[in-house]
Parts: structure tokens; C-alpha cells; sequence
């Protein structure tokens, strides 16, 4: 539906680059950010689309644990933008799917976030008695996804991606101790 919203120019992604790239939408399992050009016009328009989805699907889309985060400075007039939505505002730094968005991506520092989420889970499998055949499976499956769709917006520096493996090859290799 947003693809083809954007095909109608009811919608207008945010531009990158050149001009070449333009985003509109991301997606993630049940969770989506919309990238919109700022104006009302396309905010009214994301928002009739967003009902018309929950109408023909019978979906309810919870606008309370919305959040409409800005980019960029707030121009006058734009303050009701979050009302239209009914959810809150905020801006940059900002958090998607429990982990950090900001702007600038480089620091291993960001990815501190993911580092912790694995070392949590891993902290709750040690008690357990799992078989290196278990053990492997967790690792392929939780752990890589962990850090995976954080990967498709930010490129992981080498020192995380090395921690990332020598905390999974730890696990591992001493039976989860």
C-alpha cells in the first residue's frame, strides 16, 4: 500500500544523497518507520493509508506506542503534526525496535545496545543444560538476528563484529560458562 502511494505521490519519501535514493517506509516484522517528506499533505495522506490498512485487514494499529520523530528543526505551523498522528513527538537521538537511532553511526559506542541484549540472553542460557547441538542452534538463530536487522541500518564497525564473535565463540566453547 505505501509503495504504491508513492508511485500516486500521495506520499513522498525522504530524498538522500544525489537524489537517486529515496525511502519512504521500513519494515520489520510487525513494527514500520515511515520516512516522510515534511509536509502535512503527505503526513494526512501516510495516515489515511495507515486506516485503510487497518480497515481491510482488521488490524488495529496502536498509535499510543507511536512516536512521530523529527529530523529536522520544527518550521512554524508544524507543532500538530504529533496530534494528527495522536502520538507522541520527539526527535533524534531516538530508539526503534530497542535499539538506538541517531545520526551519526560510526562509534562503537551505538552498538553497545546490541552487545548487552546478547550478553543478557546468553546470561539466561548458561543455568540452563543445553547440548552443544542446542547451543549452535541459539547461536545461528537468536543471537545473529539480534544484531542482524541493526546491521540493515547501520554498518557494524569490526571491533563490535569481533566482541559479537568472541562472546558467541565463548559461550560455545565453554559449555555456556
Amino acid at each position: 500500500m505505501l509503495d504504491r502511494a508513492k508511485q500516486m505521490n500521495l506520499i513522498r519519501g525522504v530524498v538522500f544523497g544525489d537524489g537517486s535514493i529515496q525511502i519512504s517506509h521500513l519494515q520489520f516484522v510487525d513494527d514500520t518507520i515511515l520516512f516522510l517528506d515534511p509536509s502535512m499533505d503527505y503526513l494526512l495522506n501516510a495516515k489515511s493509508i495507515l486506516r485503510c490498512f487497518e480497515l481491510v485487514l482488521g488490524l488495529k494499529i496502536n498509535f499510543n506506542k507511536s512516536c512521530l520523530v523529527r529530523v529536522v528543526k520544527i518550521r512554524p505551523g508544524e507543532e500538530d503534526w504529533a496530534a494528527a498522528f495522536r502520538c507522541v513527538s520527539s526527535s533524534l537521538p531516538n530508539k526503534y525496535l530497542g535499539l538506538p537511532l541517531e545520526g551519526y553511526s560510526g562509534r562503537e559506542a551505538l552498538w553497545n545496545p546490541v552487545v548487552h541484549m546478547v550478553e543478557h540472553r546468553l546470561t539466561l542460557w548458561k543455568s540452563a543444560l543445553i547440548s552443544k547441538g542446542g547451543q549452535l542452534v541459539l547461536i545461528k538463530t537468536v543471537l545473529s538476528s539480534l544484531s542482524s536487522y541493526f546491521m540493515t541500518i547501520f554498518p557494524i564497525p569490526e571491533g563490535v563484529a569481533k566482541k559479537l564473535e568472541k562472546i558467541q565463540r565463548d559461550f560455545f566453547w565453554n559449555d555456556g560458562m
